[in-house]
């Protein structure tokens, strides 16, 4: 079963994870994109340290796994790559009032791709929006140029985790209080997630 094996994969990063709504599907044969909605619930959704500090991190995995890694760097073959053209955007909805984030993008260039990622958020309605793309741009790399390609994608990989964290502590009355923080770990084969944060 198709969504069994979505789940199987994600589980690797959200040992809590379950389906949301069923996946569905849309394929257009004129633009020749095949676009994937997914929707999952994640409880607990915090990982929490003895500080107090609550973490959790979201993932670009459709970008991370197109960028694969030769098996030897120092070759006399090239390296073939697989063209790939993904976007990729992850929804983050907040449960709650005090979240706020800064608006960022992130862009890298070079002889092999193109990776773009745009950090949105809506406070109104309380809704975090990353949005990642990627495009190879040749299918063949020579042997000398591999080391400069591995060296863009290490760069890259740290552009794909999104990581927003919370502090949760005890007033003098007992009353919890949370002070948000955000922080992003410098962070379409057609992924769409939709991710419900919920309070602490």
């Amino acid at each position: 079963k198709k969504s069994d094996q979505y789940l199987n994969f994600y589980k690797s990063y959200y040992d809590h994870i379950r389906i949301g709504e069923d996946i569905t599907y849309e394929d257009n044969p004129l633009t020749g994109v095949f676009q994937v909605t997914e929707k999952y619930l994640i409880q607990p959704f915090w990982s929490t340290d003895e500080e107090q500090k609550s973490t959790t991190t979201f993932y670009a995995t459709g970008v991370s796994t197109a960028l694969t890694k030769p098996d030897e760097i120092i070759r006399t073959a090239p390296y073939y790559v697989r063209p790939r053209e993904i976007k990729e955007n992850i929804k983050v909805k907040l449960d709650d009032a005090g979240w706020d984030f800064k608006d960022s993008r992130y862009e890298e260039k070079n002889d092999f791709f193109v990776f773009n990622r745009v950090v949105l958020f809506d406070k109104e309605n309380k809704e975090l929006n990353l949005e990642y793309y990627f495009k190879t741009v040749t299918d063949t790399i020579a042997p000398d140029d591999v080391p400069a390609y591995q060296k863009k994608k290490k760069k890259v990989l740290d552009e794909v985790e999104y990581s927003i964290y919370t502090f949760s502590n005890v007033s003098s009355e007992g009353e919890a209080s949370t002070d948000a923080f955000w922080q992003s770990r410098v962070f379409w084969f057609g992924v769409f997630g939709l991710i419900y944060v919920s309070g602490l």
